[in-house]
């Protein structure tokens, strides 16, 4: 059971990592969206002209960084609880700020909350098998 959750957690990690790494490589490779078939319009009502910042932050942050955090899941280290109830939790900002900024337009949106969701919920029970083992 207690492999079980870090593998879970493991898993969603890479998935969310994957798909942010291929979503921000494709907006730094073509600033204008087009590649994912967006486009700048989207961006009215945000502070930005183009997708080349939050292409950046997409490759860093869900993505990048969710892989390394699979690392400390696949391993059961004592810091996946923590690192995923941190990285779920930026899933969930990231995702409520694109919202509130352009809106719902893709069934990704409500996909990656509910990842994001998940995310945290299965990180709170890895930190938890965590901190019963260190009582121990």
């Amino acid at each position: 059971m207690k492999n079980d959750k870090y593998i879970s957690l493991g898993v969603l990690q890479v998935f969310v990592g994957i798909g942010a790494f291929i979503s921000g490589a494709a907006m730094l490779l073509n600033t204008d969206g087009s590649l994912l078939g967006l486009t700048t319009e989207m961006l009215k009502n945000t502070p930005f002209q183009n997708y080349l910042l939050p292409g950046l932050m997409l490759l860093a942050v869900n993505g990048i960084c969710n892989i390394i955090a699979s690392a400390f899941s696949f391993t059961n280290h004592q810091y996946a609880g923590f690192l995923g109830l941190v990285l779920g939790t930026t899933l969930l900002a990231w995702m409520g700020v694109q919202v509130y900024m352009v809106g719902f337009n893709h069934i990704f949106q409500p996909l990656f909350i509910g990842i994001g969701i998940a995310e945290v919920l299965l990180s709170a029970g890895v930190a938890g098998l965590s901190m019963s083992n260190q009582s121990s």
